[in-house]
This record gives structure tokens, sequence and C-alpha cells, in this order.
């Protein structure tokens, strides 16, 4: 189960981190291809600000849960609880901003439970 929140960690720290970014270089959407419309009855006017949470607050706590896994620290369950609340946190409050559903959404609130869930159950609780 370790294994599996690695992977799950992992990979929504490489894609926040990387989408982040790439979403701060160009805040217009163009390159990944993203709809300003959607940005409409929200408080932004491009996505900077978002491009900026998405790697410095889910890319980077997701990272820092990978980093604190690897050298079995004793935080790293705790990091890792908190990792997976901020992506399901992210994407819940996307959703219920721009009022849109894309199936990789889902995607990421799954990661994010398992990743709870994970973290929760190595910590020495019951997931159920």
């Amino acid at each position: 189960m370790k294994y599996l929140l690695l992977l799950l960690l992992s990979f929504v720290a490489v894609t926040a981190l990387v989408s982040g970014a790439i979403i701060c270089i160009d805040p217009g959407g163009s390159f990944m291809q993203l709809n300003p419309a959607v940005l409409q009855n929200t408080p932004f006017h491009n996505f900077l600000i978002p491009g900026l949470v998405l790697t410095f607050v889910v890319g980077a706590s997701n990272a820092a849960a990978v980093l604190l896994l690897v050298r079995r620290s004793p935080a790293q369950f705790n990091a890792a609880l908190f990792a997976g609340l901020m992506i399901t946190g992210w994407i819940t409050v996307q959703v219920l901003l721009i009022q849109t559903f894309h199936w990789l959404q889902l995607v990421y609130v799954v990661a994010g439970v398992f990743i709870m869930l994970s973290a929760y159950q190595l910590k020495g609780k019951w997931a159920v």
C-alpha cells in the first residue's frame, strides 16, 4: 500500500508542478488549450493565480509528501493526508467556481481520496 501511496503522490506532484508552471508562464491558457471563458464567474481575469496555487499549494504539498515518504520521516503520513486534502480541495473548489466538469477532475478527486485513505491506514488507523 505504501507503493500505491508513493505512486499517487508522485503522479499528482509531477502533473500539478508541470501544469501549474505552464499555466504561470502562459496565464492566458492558450498553450494548455484552456478556455478563458470558464473564468467568467470567478474572481480571476486569467489563469495566473490558479496556476500559482496549483504549483505551490497542490504540487509542492504532494512533492513534499513524496520526499517525506521516501525518507521515512515520522511526518510522512500526515504530509500525505495534507497533500490528499489539497488535491481534493483544489478540484472541489475548481468545479464549484467554473461550474464545469471534466473527466480528469474525477481522476484527481479519486487519487486524492485514495491518498488520504492510504495515508490514514498506513498511519495506523483503519480507513474502513
